[in-house]
């Protein structure tokens, strides 16, 4: 299910008369099979203070109350997507802990629906926070994660492999179900590749790119005649 279709499926909800908004949202898709290991539902998360050099989802710096939305028309439309399966749930941003009321109502979500399936998924979280804030300040959403990506990214570090942006950023694993998941799959040649999602107006990214991979896209496109007249990952 596109992200257009995501935003069609929460208006056509939202006219039944459904009105409890209470996270920030800048938008979901499935399924993503860049951002850990299977077929899974992304959720990224609006706001970030933290605001990394060199970040290419600049588009989810900003809050304001246009991407607030209802966890539960979130986890509602979580479930009628994947409803053939799914491996697991990544939660990004934006950073997802400057939201830690919202993100526990939906990490409690998660892990009750989770636990009604005879298949469960993981939860994989990346945040921008050093390891030590968030086992300090939020183990209590770290207790419903299967693992995490912590720490800021760090542009003139890149990292080798799937999934992280910079070096300084580990793969923790958190719980005795992350620990049976293969974290280093991947199926692409320099261990990374993206996806590409189109609306009638949009072209989304979904991945984690290598140092000049986005304006190398970009040159492409113009090649091709495609002029992108805005990028996320540009001031």
């Amino acid at each position: 299910m596109a992200i257009v279709a995501f935003s069609s499926w929460i208006a056509h909800q939202l006219e039944q008369g459904i009105e409890v908004v209470d996270i920030y949202l800048n938008k979901a898709h499935f399924p993503v099979t860049v951002l850990g290991p299977g077929k899974r539902i992304g959720l990224w998360l609006q706001g970030c203070s933290l605001r990394c050099r060199g970040c290419v989802s600049r588009d989810t710096w900003d809050r304001d109350d246009s991407h607030k939305i209802s966890v539960e028309l979130l986890l509602d439309w979580c479930k009628s997507v994947s409803a053939d399966g799914l491996d697991g749930v990544t939660i990004s941003g934006g950073e997802p802990f400057e939201q830690p009321e919202a993100l526990l109502v939906l990490l409690q979500g998660l892990t009750d629906w989770r636990n009604s399936l005879s298949q469960p998924f993981d939860i994989l979280c990346y945040s921008g926070l050093p390891y030590s804030v968030l086992e300090n300040n939020f183990a209590n959403l770290l207790g419903f994660m299967d693992a995490i990506i912590p720490e800021p990214f760090l542009e003139d570090r890149p990292a080798d492999g799937p999934w992280r942006g910079s070096d300084n950023q580990p793969l923790l694993v958190l719980s005795e179900f992350g620990k049976s998941r293969d974290w280093q799959i991947t199926d692409s040649p320099g261990g990374r590749h993206m996806q590409f999602v189109t609306d009638d107006e949009r072209i989304w990214f979904i991945g984690v790119p290598r140092p000049g991979d986005m304006e190398r896209l970009r040159g492409r496109l113009l090649e091709q005649g495609i002029e992108l007249s805005s990028c996320s990952w540009k001031a």
